[in-house]
This record gives C-alpha cells, sequence and structure tokens, in this order.
C-alpha cells in the first residue's frame, strides 16, 4: 500500500469530512481504488467514493452506489 492510500485511509477514519475535497484533487490512477474504496465506504463519505469510481470509469456503479446510499 502506497502513501496516497494509507493517507485517504486515515483520513476515513480520523477526519471523514475532508476525503471527498481530498481525492477530488488526485488525478486518474493516483490512487489503488480496491486499497481505499473499503475503507471510504465503511466511513460512509459516499461522496467520495462515487468521485472515485467515476473516475476510474466504473459510472454506473458509482451511480448505483449513489442511488442506494439516497
Amino acid at each position: 500500500m502506497g502513501f496516497t492510500e494509507r493517507y485517504v485511509r486515515l483520513m476515513c477514519t480520523y477526519d471523514p469530512s475532508r476525503v471527498a475535497g481530498y481525492v477530488s484533487f488526485l488525478k486518474s490512477g493516483d490512487l489503488k481504488l480496491d486499497e481505499v474504496l473499503p475503507a471510504v465506504e465503511s466511513s460512509g463519505v459516499v461522496d467520495a467514493a462515487v468521485v472515485l469510481m467515476a473516475r476510474e470509469g466504473l459510472l454506473r456503479d458509482a451511480m448505483d452506489r449513489l442511488v442506494e446510499h439516497l
């Protein structure tokens, strides 16, 4: 696991309100989605999960997660 993935996971635990803003500045490929998505979802930061998934081309999955959350 890289530094960025660890940082996002720590943010999910200690400062979830800033996760979506942080991941919106990252470029596609900066994060390994499979390493951070479980932490993002378990902390309830659905908007960050949707941003990450959409950026990786998983638009349908991202919209399904958003609809499920709403």
